[in-house]
């Protein structure tokens, strides 16, 4: 009957596209599926929505289609207009998915079934910018789960699958090349991509190739203040100011390129033996010019003026500095396996796999000019700031003389951070009488070995002790098209500053100060994490159409970390103005064992009709950066001793528990709808929460001894108490060919995610909020029309308010405003094998913004404004 079922949804799929000629009178003939290419855009979302019915959990498809009908930059990007669906982005770009609201940490990202590594400094999260969508066959996300699967599934599971020869019935090669503009960069970048899939040796042996290439020129403005808020009374009022005004342009290069390999075997039905590999590479050429004031310099009368949304401050120092980052982000995985039925219909499947992720910094530089004791009159907001400085008689340094911005640092940085890992497991299945005609108990096991190493060497000194007495007097200006115009500039043109940078760099590297072994070591971390896990699971027939899926899985897991202590200011000198002194803290070990039992329902009481119900207990490890063995103290110099700051991990994080209840039924009204209804409802104990605090008591953080604990603040992650998150998910496709004339072409896809959620912690008693990272309104809108010629697309993606952090006093607590992108795609078959293509992404030009609650005027902590992008190209498939 599922069979049935599910051939009827593809045949759906082919009416759609076909105009809806004979959609209302098609046959479920399951002899008519090999024979089926789905193509267009109603034709993808179709297939996709095809292939999410015949799965037992509740999964959201991207078919192979869908990958190439819309103007995604990215794999994250692909994913976008699912069902509770949220992509983080960063610098114009999507970078991380999160599911149903969900932080993106808890969202387990798989290539072929590779748990993959990241590039983050000290985070799970994959970042998956540096995976081209062209390079996918499908995308697979599991909001349930059975069993089988990895335990640490708390938003949904992301399944990237290789493109494969046997998706299609014979041979296939397809070509693609386009042309990208940013609006900030205004400089036309390349994109070429291509795939070949073959049969061989009489159709049993599959080989499956890609390639992408792509060069993307980005620039945008980056608004800052990530080092919190400083309060102050006058009058019986109190007012908040920022301790930082960071006014950031940046201007990107990205060339990203990849390829994956499919190799598949098949002789019979029931065998398969692959092999199967991908090899990604992001280089980011990124210049960040920035200028820094710093105004918690400005305490007591040195606030000459202050309201909710404007000082005018003394003794500020303001820095212009221009960090040359250029990065190198590599991924790799590689599997081989196979699937064997014998002959008593025994199923075993097994595979053994590998991945690294790699990134690095071989020439980072960051030359620094500075004023101190300055006057500035700043007026800010959630999103906005605006910085005017004022030149005054006496014994402060005027600010517009070129010659009082003095070359006083230069940074200069070389990292690698690498992210091993590799697992075995397999599987086995039984059918089992007991259970019903086609009841079955399957077993597996699992281990999983992962070692996350940052090994950074940071140089740091004064330009001054090796002859450069610059200062922008010296150097060539000008000033930038860039959104801070007013208020920011003039640069220092980039090449000569380069010049200047790598010529002090070579001078400093001969001084001893410079080189300092134990700032060198001071950032450098390592962190183990061993998985072992098994389970058991029973899939009972109850009936011809409905399907129990039950069991239990066991993970245990041993964590360690390594790192270390110090102590510096900027320019990593310790309070008495020597080399700091790195204290190694050891290596923390700790293990613990889990169990999680789950129960899935599978229901389809008519032909139009799925229901699905589910339980399933799960976990999430804490990020490695939360729960690095490291602490990090940094000061002004001009007052050490009450400005310090600290930033700590907490190797004592228990992981996080999840109860997880979910409910869904799909209709399908006629052969052009879907609607689904989903409801879910999770229960969290001991969640991680971003916390920011000067009481050193409300931390579990253990200095090393002698260290003083008088902190300006203190930032470290905390496990909270209990929260839940309870959320609806509203889905519904449609076509319209029964429609007349042109209406014949429209088609809508809309979905909506509504979630509540509730969390305490015992750092703030009596008080609840929402659930960190948790997005209360998720929702996407897709209309659009196509013929056998042209298609065109408008959609909508929305993301709601999230709390990002929460601070011990509730002053300095910190979210993430709603975002709202518009996207427009058209495309043009001038033949049956070549499509012409053009693409608008963010055409409302919508900020990322983040920003501090607590006063009566929320204070911005980010504000990224890169524009919109546009996408022109010609597609061609044989």
């Amino acid at each position: 009957m599922r069979r049935g079922v599910s051939t009827l949804a593809i045949i759906t799929a082919v009416s759609g596209v076909a105009g809806g000629a004979w959609a209302q009178d098609a046959s479920p003939q399951a002899s008519q599926v090999e024979d089926i290419i789905v193509t267009g855009q109603r034709g993808a979302i179709a297939s996709a929505r095809a292939a999410e019915r015949a799965n037992d959990n509740l999964t959201n498809v991207v078919s192979a289609d869908s990958v190439g009908q819309f103007g995604d930059q990215n794999t994250a990007e692909a994913l976008q207009r699912l069902p509770g669906i949220n992509i983080e982005r960063n610098e114009g770009e999507g970078r991380t998915v999160s599911v149903r609201g969900l932080p993106s940490s808890f969202t387990q990202v798989t290539v072929n079934g590779v748990r993959v590594g990241t590039s983050e400094a000290g985070s799970s999260t994959v970042a998956l910018d540096v995976i081209p969508s062209d390079l996918l066959g499908r995308i697979v996300v599991s909001k349930t789960y059975t069993p089988d699967m990895d335990g640490d599934t708390i938003g949904g599971a992301v399944e990237l699958q290789s493109q494969s020869a046997f998706d299609q019935p014979g041979d296939r090669y397809s070509f693609r090349a386009e042309g990208n503009l940013q609006e900030y960069a205004d400089q036309w970048g390349p994109e070429v991509g291509g795939s070949v899939a073959r049969r061989l040796m009489g159709g049993d042996l599959g080989l499956a190739i890609s390639a992408n290439y792509s060069q993307r020129y980005i620039n945008g403005d980056d608004l800052r203040n990530e080092d919190g808020l400083r309060s102050i009374t006058r009058g019986g009022t109190t007012f908040l100011y920022p301790n930082e005004l960071n006014q950031r342009f940046e201007i990107g290069e990205r060339e990203r390129f990849g390829g994956t390999f499919n190799l598949e075997y098949r002789p019979r039905d029931g065998m398969e033996l692959f092999l199967r590999g991908q090899f990604t590479q992001l280089n980011d050429d990124d210049t960040r010019v920035q200028q820094l004031w710093q105004t918690e310099r400005s305490t007591g009368n040195e606030v000459v003026a202050i309201t909710d949304t404007s000082g005018t401050f003394n003794d500020v120092r303001n820095r212009y500095q221009v960090f040359f980052q250029p990065t190198e982000d590599r991924l790799f995985s590689l599997s081989a396996g196979g699937e064997y039925r014998f002959a008593n219909d025994w199923e075993i499947d097994y595979q053994i796999d590998t991945s690294r992720s790699r990134w690095s910094q071989e020439d980072g530089l960051r030359p620094r000019f500075e004023i101190d004791d300055i006057r500035a009159i700043a007026t800010y907001g959630q999103d906005s700031l605006t910085v005017d400085i004022q030149r005054e008689s006496g014994s402060r340094p005027d600010p517009s003389v070129a010659g009082n911005y003095r070359y006083v640092n230069l940074l200069f940085i070389e990292e690698e951070r690498t992210d091993d890992i590799s697992s075995a497991r397999f599987n086995i299945r039984a059918p089992f009488a007991a259970f019903g005609e086609d009841g079955y108990l399957q077993f597996g096991a699992k281990f999983r070995t992962r070692d996350k190493e940052a090994d950074k060497a940071e140089f740091n000194g004064d330009p001054r002790t090796r002859g450069f007495t610059d200062t922008y007097a010296t150097q060539t200006t000008f000033l930038p098209d860039a959104g801070f115009r007013n208020s920011f500039g003039p640069f220092v043109q980039l090449d000569a500053l380069r010049d200047l940078a790598i010529r002090s760099r070579d001078a400093l590297l001969a001084d001893p100060r410079f080189q300092r072994q134990d700032n060198t070591v001071a950032s450098d971390y390592r962190l183990g994490e061993d998985v072992t896990a098994a389970y058991v699971m029973g899939n009972w027939s109850l009936g011809p159409n409905l399907t129990l899926i039950g069991g239990v899985r066991v993970e245990q897991t041993e964590f360690s970390s390594q790192g270390f202590f110090f102590e510096s200011d900027d320019n990593g000198l310790n309070a008495a103005g020597q080399p700091l002194s790195a204290v190694n803290l050891g290596t923390y070990e700790t293990d613990y064992t889990e169990w999680l039992p789950s129960a899935l329902i599978r229901w389809e009481p008519s032909d139009t009709l799925v229901v699905r119900a589910s339980y399933g207990r799960g976990l999430a490890r804490p990020d490695f950066d939360d729960a690095r063995n490291s602490q990090a103290v940094r000061f002004d110099p001009g007052d050490p001793a009450n400005t310090r700051e600290l930033e700590a991990g907490n190797p004592f994080l228990n992981p996080l528990i999840a109860d997880q209840f979910d409910a869904s039924v799909a209709w399908y009204p006629s052969s052009q709808s879907v609607f689904q209804i989903a409801v879910f409802h999770k229960e969290i104990t001991d969640f991680f929460l971003d916390f920011e605090t000067t009481n050193l008591a409300q931390t579990p953080i253990v200095l090393p001894p002698g260290v003083s604990t008088n902190f300006d603040s203190i930032e470290t992650v905390i496990n909270g108490g209990e929260a839940s998150v309870t959320g609806m998910e509203l889905s519904w496709s449609q076509t319209f060919a029964q429609l007349p004339g042109l209406l014949s072409g429209l088609f809508v896809e809309a979905n909506l995610t509504l979630a509540e959620s509730e969390a305490e912690t015992s750092e703030r008693p009596g008080e609840s909020f929402p659930f960190p990272g948790q997005a209360d309104v998720s929702s996407n809108l897709s209309i659009g029309w196509e013929n056998d010629i042209f298609s065109m697309r408008v959609a909508g993606n929305h993301r709601g308010e999230v709390l990002s952090g929460l601070s011990g006093d509730g002053i300095e607590d910190r979210y993430r405003a709603p975002f709202t992108q518009v996207d427009v795609n058209l495309r043009w078959n001038v033949t049956e094998q070549v499509q012409l293509y053009v693409d608008g992404i963010n055409l409302t030009g919508e900020k990322d913004i983040r920003y501090y609650v607590g006063g009566r005027q929320n204070l911005f902590e980010r504000v990224q404004d890169f524009g919109s992008s546009y996408q022109v190209g010609v597609r061609a498939t044989f």
